[in-house]
């Protein structure tokens, strides 16, 4: 994942949480993504696990985030994942980015709903 990032530097975090890096994405990897993307609109589904792993290398907030555990790992706590992208102010990446990942974290959260689990 290291070739997605071709700068970093920090920007204030929301109020109570440190610093969060401003990065810059390597234009031919957002090249490659934008294409994912299309893709997964033409099929009309959110992006596989490899394309939100790429989201998640460009927008998280640093090391010891959920998100960047996601990308650099594979591991994921969808609901942590969820929550630290839903608050994030840092996001030098297209907002229609966080939307395909948002749509990808919903997916995995429902699919690990047991069945007959309540909404509420």
């Amino acid at each position: 994942m290291a070739e997605l990032i071709t700068n970093s530097t920090t920007r204030p975090g929301p109020p109570g949480h440190p610093a969060w890096p401003s990065l810059d994405v390597d234009p031919t990897v957002a090249a490659r993504v934008e294409q994912m993307l299309v893709q997964a609109r033409a099929r009309r589904e959110p992006v596989d696990r490899p394309t939100a792993r790429l989201l998640a290398a460009a927008v998280h907030p640093g090391a010891g985030s959920a998100l960047e555990r996601f990308a650099g790992t594979d591991e994921l706590d969808s609901r942590a994942t969820l929550l630290e992208l839903e608050t994030a102010t840092h996001l030098s990446a297209p907002g229609h980015w966080q939307l395909h990942l948002t749509a990808f974290l919903l997916r995995e959260l429902q699919a690990a709903r047991p069945t007959g689990a309540s909404h509420g």
